[in-house]
């Protein structure tokens, strides 16, 4: 049968659900899908589908598809995210690797039309559990650079209560969180990969369809600066997928001259001991095994356990 490889549109949402729910049947990320994921992926700031998007199709069917994300706020070298995925039964045959040489030709151009004065570093995530993709990464030239965990806490148990240190006092998330923007482009500065996140970047991600204000919350210091917040998440098509309530966390920050005094122990458990009273059954989120700033060591003592292991691929292209 004849491919057909075009740029996704709105119209493809029911296809590309179907899709990724078909490889996360094998491939077992925890990542799952439904139609107001794809169509916040279709508006995110990160994202133009007629650019940045490609999907083959074999008659009605999509086959395979892909994404390069960009990040408009990089300041050092600018990673561009290539993000693919091909239906279990079109594997072994090639289609993936097709599929990552046209995103990166996305992703080259998608650069060039964003942040061409910075170094690209092109970078392909890719779960432990995928040896096949791991090989065909190496093949193409892809090293690895970093790794993450993804962690777990079951809420069956109430976490203890912890208090709120000394000098600083918890606080709602608040309407307007332009602040919290600047406070996170502050707080993350250092870490490895940080892109600064745009006006647009941070409203996907703090009023989009997954986002959880009334269980996000922040500590404000005796002058009101923020101290320290955690931002939450729920993503219903895990919870339909896997029958599990859970509360994501995407981001945990603390300001650099207060980390390691129990802020972030002290969100987290409140942010937890919350969510576990609006019904949800366990918490998670993914931290980088080489942080820095010790966040491995606070997940672990306030009981996440490691359940998945990633490790990001990243490639340098030739001038």
């Amino acid at each position: 049968m004849t491919e057909q490889w075009r740029p996704l549109t709105e119209a493809d949402a029911k296809e590309w659900v179907r899709l990724v729910q078909a490889a996360e049947a094998v491939d077992r990320t925890g990542e799952h899908a439904d139609a107001d994921d794809f169509a916040e992926l279709a508006h995110s700031a990160r994202m133009d589908l007629a650019t940045g998007s490609v999907g083959v199709f074999r008659g009605d069917e999509l086959v395979a598809g892909g994404v390069a994300w960009i990040e408009p706020g990089a300041r050092g070298p600018h990673r561009v995210s290539l993000d693919g995925v091909v239906h279990p039964d079109a594997r072994r045959a090639g289609l993936g690797h097709r599929l990552l040489t046209e995103l990166e030709r996305l992703g080259h151009a998608r650069h060039a039309a964003t942040v061409p004065g910075l170094p690209l570093v092109l970078t392909v995530l890719c779960h432990d559990g995928n040896p096949g993709k791991a090989v065909m990464l190496a093949a193409a030239g892809y090293a690895p650079q970093r790794w993450f965990f993804d962690m777990r806490r079951e809420l069956t148990d109430e976490p203890a209560a912890v208090p709120v240190p000394d000098g600083v006092r918890l606080v709602p998330y608040p309407v307007d969180d332009e602040p919290v923007r600047v406070a996170f482009n502050e707080f993350f500065a250092e870490h490895w990969g940080h892109a600064d996140a745009t006006a647009a970047a941070w409203h996907h991600t703090t009023h989009g369809h997954a986002a959880r204000p009334d269980l996000s919350f922040l500590l404000h210091d005796q002058a009101g600066e923020i101290a320290a917040f955690v931002i939450s998440h729920y993503f219903p098509a895990d919870h339909e997928q896997s029958g599990v309530k859970e509360l994501w966390i995407p981001h945990v920050g603390t300001r650099k001259s207060l980390r390691g005094k129990g802020l972030a122990t002290a969100l987290l458990v409140h942010a937890m001991r919350a969510a576990r009273a609006a019904g949800f059954e366990r918490a998670a989120l993914s931290v980088d095994a080489d942080n820095a700033t010790g966040a491995l060591g606070v997940y672990e003592r306030v009981g996440f356990g490691v359940t998945s292991r990633w490790t990001s691929y990243g490639k340098r292209p030739e001038r």
